[in-house]
């Protein structure tokens, strides 16, 4: 699959929020608020009916991504496109008219969900706020988009709270589709549900998405899970991307060192999701966000830190046929140095949970 005519384009997208003030209540002892940049310089793009995986660990800046590509977070720079046309800044009417073709899948069901509503009108508020049809006609709707996610109609009639995680799942995917969106966003859609429904859940999102054609753009901290349901894959770390690929490619044999501790911290002891395997150990956390380091952000936890990385910050450019990596250490070959980083070549295996993989 090309990316040559993206229907998603993300450039140079960044949001800063200013902090709080600290200090003593004295306005003369007060330090600055200092500035916070969740998200800070990323691009990528998405072709039709393609998905992107989105991964990196709690706080890296993926959610907050995928609020601002919808417009949901206010930006400081950078451009979303969506079949050619800019993402609106300004939450008008524009923006409501662009955001029917734009849907987001929450990782919070009850929090999605309004618990004194039932379900159907849940389902039909979307059409009751854009004027789509009439009052049956948008019944029929949220009853036959009930029946395509799985649910039957006595669903209708409940509430979130009657409802398991998994049936409140079906029910803010089918709300979110029953707009007949272009482009889908799934913010951990499955990391609440147990293993089994999480299976079912991404299956039926991957059968939804072939039927409606959908663009997708899927967040999880579950390598195995994103390597199940999408095309490429794109590695997150304090608020920048610093690898995306091919999702077998990255994940079988990653080139950046922060993207080959991802994966083996959870292939280290068993290889059953064909990730790249071999222990890598980190020191330290993740930096603060508002006190980014000099330099690339990964170098005071990567153990191939050079006098470079600690005051220039890497480049993404290309290491490899349809790779991208911001690594001082690999070359445009995705060799060097970060070779000694990788395992050797592994044979693929299906995940074990969902009888096959991409």
């Amino acid at each position: 699959m090309t990316i040559d005519a993206p229907f998603v384009a993300v450039d140079d997208l960044a949001c800063h929020f200013r902090g709080r003030a600290t200090g003593l209540p004295l306005p003369f002892l007060r330090r600055p608020a200092p500035t916070v940049a969740p998200v800070d310089g990323v691009s990528f793009q998405i072709p039709r009916g393609g998905t992107l995986g989105l991964v990196g660990e709690s706080g890296c800046g993926k959610s907050t991504t995928a609020r601002a590509v919808l417009g949901l977070t206010p930006i400081t720079r950078g451009r979303v496109t969506v079949d050619g046309q800019p993402v609106p800044r300004r939450r008008d009417a524009a923006w409501r008219h662009a955001r029917r073709r734009m849907q987001m899948v929450y990782q919070d069901t009850l929090g999605a969900l309004d618990p004194r509503l039932p379900v159907l009108a849940q389902l039909r508020e979307p059409l009751d706020i854009h004027r789509i049809g009439d009052s049956r006609d948008r019944d029929d709707r949220a009853l036959t988009l009930l029946r395509e996610v799985g649910l039957d109609g006595a669903v209708a009639r409940r509430r979130p709270q009657e409802l398991s995680g998994g049936q409140r799942q079906r029910v803010v995917l089918a709300r979110a589709l029953i707009l007949d969106p272009a482009f889908l966003v799934c913010d951990e859609p499955v990391s609440a549900l147990d293993v089994s429904v999480q299976a079912q859940v991404l299956n039926l999102l991957d059968d939804l998405r072939q039927m409606r054609g959908l663009t997708t753009l899927f967040i999880s901290h579950d390598l195995k899970v994103v390597r199940q349901v999408s095309d490429r894959v794109a590695v997150m770390y304090l608020g920048r991307i610093v690898e995306q690929g091919p999702v077998d490619m990255v994940l079988h044999q990653p080139l950046h060192p922060y993207s080959r501790a991802l994966v083996a911290s959870v292939a280290g002891r068993r290889d059953t999701a064909g990730l790249a395997t071999g222990r890598v150990r980190l020191a330290g956390d993740p930096p603060d966000p508002a006190r980014r380091p000099q330099g690339c952000a990964f170098h005071p936890r990567c153990p191939l830190t050079t006098g470079l990385c600690r005051t220039t910050p890497p480049p993404m450019r290309p290491a490899g046929a349809d790779r991208m990596v911001a690594c001082h250490q690999v070359a445009e070959t995705g060799s060097a140095a970060a070779a000694a980083f990788i395992p050797g070549d592994r044979d693929i295996r299906p995940l074990a949970a969902s009888g096959g993989g991409r």
